[in-house]
């Protein structure tokens, strides 16, 4: 079987941004989506890079759509909700 590597510019800040949205720490997300201890770590540092279906569970647990991943920037996100 043939893995697919995700390869996308902004995909580091991307992830660390999708946790971040939900409150979760690098541990509970590792739980939540079933990875390895330190991966969700080398993913926001981008020193690896995460198939598809560990996108999809990280998805999954971050409770936000897998589009979300390939989105050109990091949208700009106030978790108060002031301008």
């Amino acid at each position: 079987m043939t893995r697919t590597i995700i390869e996308h510019k902004p995909f580091p800040q991307l992830v660390r941004w999708a946790r971040e949205k939900r409150g979760l720490s690098c541990r509970v997300a590792t739980t939540r989506s079933k990875l390895k201890q330190g991966q969700i770590e080398a993913f926001e540092t981008g020193e690896s890079r995460p198939t598809l279906p560990q996108l999809r569970r990280m998805a999954e647990a971050y409770d936000v759509h897998l589009d979300y991943f390939f989105l050109p920037k990091v949208p700009a996100w106030n978790p108060l909700g002031r301008e």
